[in-house]
């Protein structure tokens, strides 16, 4: 099949869409569930920065791992052997993988740059100072969708997704039977205080 001219148009053509849609997540995905998942800026900034410096590192160790893949062709075909040859073009092909990687990371890197730039930057202090806060409202929420999702016959993190997507509001989760929740909450609060 190789080397005829509709296989190697096809795999031009796929190999040339694969390059054009690569990005390993959605900017939608990286907004609503990745950084979405936390309800608070301190604790979707910290994500949003972890984020980026993932990919940056993947980015990175991909350029570097093309660098010793090239080298190693290289090598490889030096030595005239034809199983060295096919071993060269084996490295070459992991080579374009890598490519393809390389450039959906940098788009994705670019998008969380682009967020990075509008979020308030927190420093380490007011990301721990913010903690009790945030776990006490993520602990509430986790357990009144845990609640829905029995009543319902939905997994709870299901809901959280169509909450994080605005797809469910934030007040689906005040219904009545969910207020026994907060009452408990108001009241262990309350008491604290009166101590």
């Amino acid at each position: 099949m190789r080397g005829l001219p509709v296989f190697d148009n096809t795999v031009s053509e796929i190999q040339k869409a694969r390059q054009e849609i690569s990005q390993s997540r959605s900017k939608y995905q990286l907004e609503k569930f990745v950084i979405g998942q936390h309800h608070s800026q301190e604790m979707q900034y910290y994500q949003l920065v972890i984020e980026a410096d993932g990919v940056i590192n993947s980015i990175k160790e991909s350029e570097l791992k093309v660098k010793k893949l090239r080298a190693e062709a290289e090598e490889l075909r030096e030595t005239g052997k034809k199983s060295d040859s096919i071993e060269a073009e084996l490295k070459e092909l992991s080579i374009t993988s890598l490519a393809t990687h390389i450039t959906g990371s940098k788009r994705e890197l670019v998008y969380l740059h682009q967020l990075f730039s509008d979020y308030p930057k927190f420093t380490r202090d007011e990301i721990e100072i913010a903690q009790a806060d945030y776990w006490e409202t993520r602990l509430v929420r986790t357990a009144q969708l845990q609640m829905l999702s029995r009543q319902g016959g939905v997994d709870w993190a299901q809901l959280e997704a169509l909450q994080q997507a605005n797809i469910i509001e934030e007040g689906l989760l005040a219904i009545p039977s969910f207020n026994h929740i907060n009452d408990q909450h108001n009241k262990l609060q309350i008491g604290e205080k009166n101590d």
